[in-house]
């Protein structure tokens, strides 16, 4: 199974990051590249295959994420990220203050475990709903007390996201 990551990501070896930065990219390629996202930090835990405690510095601690997005945790339970404005451009010489965001240069990378392959799967399908609260679709849960909006997966998905293989029966 082949995915889309931006082309600074193509030297991060670990598949968990590198999953996290396509479903960022893809979520961004959607719905801007100027915009801080939020979303809940067990999601990105499965994400990741990783522990939440410490995530966000565990996160940044991979230099060519550093240098290209935001990352941080403004609430125990809630990761935040943004892409840096590096990838500004203006759509015309005339206007100094019109920037745009731009898509990154993006590469492919060919997921080998199959457990990032299904979570990857269930991202696609979360992908074709609106995950990000608009005027147009009100009944998206704000899922902590100061009003952000927060992806979270749903938690039928947990069992199969979980870091390790289920047991055979012998």
């Amino acid at each position: 199974m082949t995915i889309d990551i931006p082309l600074w990501a193509k030297d991060i070896k670990d598949e968990g990051v590198l999953l996290f930065i396509a479903f960022a990219d893809r979520l961004a390629s959607m719905n801007g590249y100027d915009v801080r996202y939020t979303m809940e930090i067990t999601d990105a835990t499965r994400i990741c295959n990783k522990r939440s405690n410490g995530l966000p510095a565990w996160l940044r601690s991979y230099d060519e994420l550093e240098k290209n997005m935001l990352i941080g945790q403004p609430f125990s339970d809630v990761l935040c990220f943004e892409f840096k404005k590096q990838h500004l451009h203006s759509p015309s010489r005339s206007t100094h203050y019109n920037y745009q965001m731009k898509k990154p240069f993006r590469t492919k990378y060919n997921i080998k475990k199959s457990r990032f392959k299904f979570v990857w799967m269930y991202l696609l399908g979360c992908l074709n709903n609106n995950l990000i609260g608009t005027e147009s679709n009100p009944n998206v849960h704000l899922g902590n007390t100061f009003g952000y909006s927060t992806f979270k997966i749903t938690r039928e998905a947990g069992d199969y996201m979980g870091a390790y293989e289920p047991k055979k029966a012998k």
